[in-house]
C-alpha cells in the first residue's frame, strides 16, 4: 500500500561477463494507481511477443469497475495497455489472475469470494466472455479465494479458500 503504480525495469543478462547490468530502472507505466498483487505473462500468439496483464485496485470503495491493464512486450518496446472494464466486480487489492496452459482462458479471483473465467485472444490480446463462476460477495463475506491453479489439461481449476469468517 506504499507505492503506486506499475514500473519495468531492463536488464542485460549478456553485460559484465555474465552478471548483468540495468540498462533501464523503475520506468512508469502506469502512475498515481493503486494496481492489484496480481501480474502475468503468456506469449503472443505470433509466438515471439508477450503480454503482460494486471489489474488496477481500488480498495477504498466499491465502485465496480473490474479493469484489466494489458501490455504487448515486443521488440519495439511496451505498447500503451488496453483498458478493458468490465463493471461486475470491485477492484480489491487482493486479487490473482491465472492462464490456462493453453493460453485461451484467464481466471480471476479475488479476497472477497469473486471467480470469473474470461476468454483471451492471444494475438489481440484481448478479453471477453466472462462467465461469474462466484460472484463478489458484499457482506458476510465467507469465501476468501487465495490461490488457485489449471489443471495439467485445463479441465479443473483447484483453488484454495482461506476460512476466516468476517465479522458482520
Amino acid at each position: 500500500y506504499t507505492i503506486k503504480g506499475f514500473y519495468f525495469s531492463i536488464l542485460d543478462k549478456s553485460a559484465n561477463g555474465g552478471l548483468g547490468k540495468i540498462i533501464v530502472k523503475n520506468a512508469p507505466l502506469i502512475v498515481n494507481n493503486w494496481v492489484g498483487d496480481c501480474l502475468m505473462a503468456i506469449k503472443s500468439g505470433n509466438g515471439k511477443d508477450w503480454w503482460i496483464i494486471t489489474k488496477y485496485s481500488n480498495d477504498t470503495g466499491f465502485t465496480y469497475i473490474n479493469r484489466f491493464y494489458i501490455y504487448l512486450v515486443s521488440s519495439s518496446g511496451i505498447s500503451p495497455p488496453i483498458i478493458q472494464d468490465f463493471g461486475n466486480a470491485t477492484d480489491r487489492v487482493l486479487q490473482k489472475i491465472y492462464f490456462n496452459n493453453q493460453g485461451n482462458k484467464l481466471m480471476n479471483i479475488n479476497i472477497t469470494g469473486l471467480m470469473t473465467e474470461y476468454d483471451f485472444d492471444r494475438c489481440t490480446g484481448i478479453l471477453s466472455n466472462p462467465n461469474i463462476i462466484f460472484p463478489e460477495q458484499t457482506s458476510n463475506i465467507d469465501r476468501w479465494f487465495w490461490e488457485g491453479a489449471y489443471s495439467p489439461n485445463d479441465s479443473l481449476f483447484y483453488i484454495t479458500k482461506n476460512w476466516y469468517t468476517a465479522p458482520n
